[in-house]
């Protein structure tokens, strides 16, 4: 190899190290390398991407029995036939966690059936997540549960999730064989967080004929507050100030709220209501509807942003201006072009649930207006390992390239001798011939 294609080849060698240093992979202590999941059941020619709980790079894979199943340096795993293997996770020559993989016959499960796909949580509420997997003949019914944020929210093998802090998580419902998936957003807010959230309530409270009450007590409670007031001659009442979430709406006959006439649960959301209740003997039946602002004044609403960029299960409070800002503040709803990729929820909150790409608009309440956001979703923790691949290729190209022009070139030189070497020999066998024809020539004469 000449002295200038060994430059060459040094300076791309110093490039890729340079290049390789600033990607800074995750590297952590060996002990810590655990499976997030440590059994999964897989049908024949299925694949399943095995994650650790905490990001490494120092870790490779390795399947017990590469004829039932075979594991990949990413950690997929693919069912080859039936039977029972196990894939280790291996840092240097030492097992530090162990999935055990079942390869079963049968019929596959298609899909999911989940009861819900976005929930709002308080602080230390739990709910139950029913999920089943379809079709209902399927072999493996079973199902697995995970938290995209534990800190967050926690859910247990039966989907019973805990909200632990405020903020947001991803659940996701794996079938036993995690052919299909299904995923819930999780929103936790504070107990003590009530910012924009305080509404006010118009009211009228009428008997069965249509009479309006007058003098009586309209009392809301929930686990950490009342709020009353008393229905005038016309049997209005107004509540102002009141915190959305469920309460309890109960009518006293006196101001002392000493005997109820009737209750009923009741939902006050994020915006001002009206509600018409109906006095049906010991029933309290609540017609309720919005309190829509009006956007005849407004000549324009602004989005904060237009494009984001999230990490899968990270989330984005939506906020917004209105022009001219003193026609008041609108209630806007957001509508995700793709659940599966983000979703949002009455507050404006984006969450980003899977990789890809969606559009959130967000419009008033009576439709006048409307503003879109394109949201872009990143899969988390492999924009890191897509470099270094990236960069290795990148490195094999090009040492591949110099290999083949040092070929080439020692090639070219040979054939250029040999050439030269052929050229010279006819050339002296030119030179024989006719060397030999003027002696010839020479004896006839």
């Amino acid at each position: 190899m000449k002295k200038g294609t060994v430059s060459i080849f040094m300076i791309l060698t110093v490039i890729f190290c340079m290049l390789t240093l600033n990607v800074n992979p995750v590297n952590v202590d060996a002990a810590s390398v655990e499976f997030s999941r440590t059994n999964i059941n897989l049908y024949a020619l299925e694949t399943y991407r095995l994650g650790l709980k905490s990001p490494a790079s120092n870790v490779k894979f390795v399947s017990s029995d590469e004829k039932i199943v075979s594991v990949s340096e990413d950690g997929i795993v693919t069912a080859i036939s039936s039977g029972n293997a196990e894939v280790y996770a291996m840092v240097g020559t030492e097992v530090k966690s162990v999935c055990k993989v079942k390869v079963i016959t049968g019929n596959a499960p298609t899909d999911i059936s989940i009861s819900e796909q976005n929930l709002t949580l308080t602080e230390g509420d739990k709910h139950r997540i029913k999920a089943s997997v379809l079709p209902y003949d399927a072999t493996s019914k079973a199902l697995y549960y995970s938290s995209s944020n534990e800190s967050v929210a926690t859910v247990d093998k039966n989907g019973n999730v805990t909200a632990v802090k405020a903020g947001a998580a991803v659940i996701t419902v794996e079938s036993s064989s995690s052919a299909v998936s299904k995923k819930c957003v999780v929103k936790v807010v504070s107990k003590t967080d009530k910012s924009n959230t305080r509404v006010n309530v118009n009211g009228v409270l009428y008997s069965v004929a249509g009479e309006r009450k007058s003098n009586m007590t309209v009392a809301l409670k929930n686990t950490t507050e009342t709020i009353t007031a008393t229905t005038d001659d016309d049997g209005k009442f107004y509540l102002e100030d009141i915190e959305n979430g469920k309460y309890k709406m109960t009518v006293y006959r006196d101001e002392n709220m000493t005997k109820s006439v009737c209750s009923e649960d009741i939902t006050i959301f994020a915006y001002d209501m009206n509600i018409s209740c109906i006095i049906n003997d010991s029933t309290l039946v609540v017609l309720y509807q919005e309190e829509k602002v009006s956007t005849d004044k407004i000549k324009d609403i602004t989005l904060e942003s237009t494009t984001l960029m999230l990490d899968s299960g990270s989330s984005y409070d939506m906020t917004y201006k209105v022009s001219p800002s003193n026609v008041g503040t609108p209630t806007l709803r957001g509508v995700s072009s793709d659940t599966n990729v983000v979703t949002v929820d009455s507050d404006g909150r984006i969450t980003a649930v899977a990789g890809g790409k969606a559009t959130v608009t967000f419009s008033t309440l009576d439709g006048k207006i409307s503003r879109k956001c394109v949201v872009t979703v990143n899969e988390t923790n492999s924009s890191e390992h897509s470099l270094t691949i990236i960069l290795a290729e990148m490195f094999v190209i090009a040492f591949g390239l110099l290999l083949f022009f040092a070929k080439y070139k020692k090639f070219r030189r040979i054939k250029e001798a040999e050439e030269d070497r052929e050229e010279r020999e006819n050339e002296r066998n030119r030179q024989h011939f006719e060397s030999e024809n003027t002696d010839s020539m020479d004896n006839m004469e």
